[in-house]
């Protein structure tokens, strides 16, 4: 995990909203604003990947967050 800090504003539009969704999702019980900056490199590592680079790791652009929270959180389970 890289420590630096991040300028938020460099997100790309969606990115930020993809990520609150998914932590909003998961109804989570503690402050997610710590774990999301400790993994911003990630995720903009991520989101600045091709279409096609993140298809060839099995990845659409809505399950980045999912896949860098995938160690701390579990995916939000759907209604039956």
């Amino acid at each position: 995990m890289q420590h630096d800090h991040v300028d938020i504003s460099s997100l790309r539009p969606g990115l930020r909203a993809r990520v609150d969704l998914y932590l909003v999702s998961l109804g989570l019980g503690f402050n997610a604003g710590l774990a999301y900056r400790d993994r911003l490199h990630d995720l903009i590592a991520l989101d600045s990947l091709s279409d096609a680079q993140l298809i060839a790791m099995g990845l659409d652009r809505t399950q980045i967050p999912a896949f860098v929270f995938s160690d701390l959180l579990a995916p939000p389970q759907r209604p039956v």
